[in-house]
């Protein structure tokens, strides 16, 4: 018998508005370990991730809790990690045109598509 992993089967809506790594963890199936890693990865490499937080003084407060964008982020990396292998997409984040598929810009045209078809499935 074979069990889905929780990550094909996760959901934005499935969180609140801000999320703690420990619940994006459980939610994915992961370890905080393995989300941890990812987010130093997304901190490296993708522009906008770690702005996402909110500030104190000057300096970046990465043990807030995250919002949609930066979750989105993060289950992307970890997707694409378990299709090419961790190595393989660090390297692909080198490229900036790979790395934009991250970008919030990406983000809001995924969600508004998102949006946009459950509100025509609805009516």
């Amino acid at each position: 018998m074979t069990r889905a992993l929780p990550i094909l089967d996760f959901s934005l809506d499935d969180l609140e508005k801000v999320t703690t790594k420990v619940y994006l963890a459980q939610s994915l199936g992961i370890s905080r370990q393995t989300l941890n890693t990812y987010h130093e990865l997304a901190a490296l490499y993708i522009d906008g991730f770690i702005q996402n937080y909110p500030k104190v003084g000057d300096r970046v407060y990465t043990r807030a809790g995250m919002n949609k964008y930066q979750s989105w982020v993060l289950v992307k990396l970890i997707y694409e990690g378990m299709r090419l292998g961790y190595k393989v997409l660090e390297a692909n984040l080198e490229d900036s045109e790979f790395a934009e598929k991250f970008s919030y810009s990406q983000y809001i045209k995924t969600t508004q598509v998102t949006v946009s078809s459950s509100k025509k499935g609805g009516a």
